[in-house]
């Protein structure tokens, strides 16, 4: 699975680049550096503890809460984008 999901990502990217670039693409940059830290400091806590028995609170707050602060700007994303494709002027009703 892990090697599949890049694959996907570039792929939907290039499908979806048309409809990315016309809206707000901040919420989108904050997903991608607060997943991407996610993925970082859980990188970091496996060089520094690698066994599996010591779990560092620290390290769970930063890799947790960056991977919640994640999920809530991909949220924004998607409301804004949403709310914003619904009142564009060729999509009234």
């Amino acid at each position: 699975m892990k090697e599949t999901t890049p694959t996907f990502f570039i792929y939907y990217l290039i499908k979806f680049q048309n409809t990315i670039r016309q809206t707000e693409t901040v919420f989108l940059v904050l997903t991608g550096v607060f997943l991407g830290g996610s993925v970082f400091f859980d990188f970091i806590e496996t060089i520094i503890y690698p066994d599996d028995k010591h779990i560092d609170p620290y390290f769970l707050l930063l890799e947790e809460g960056n991977k919640l602060m994640g999920i809530a700007s991909w949220c924004a994303y998607v409301v804004t984008t949403c709310f914003q494709k619904i009142t564009d002027h060729k999509y009234k009703i």
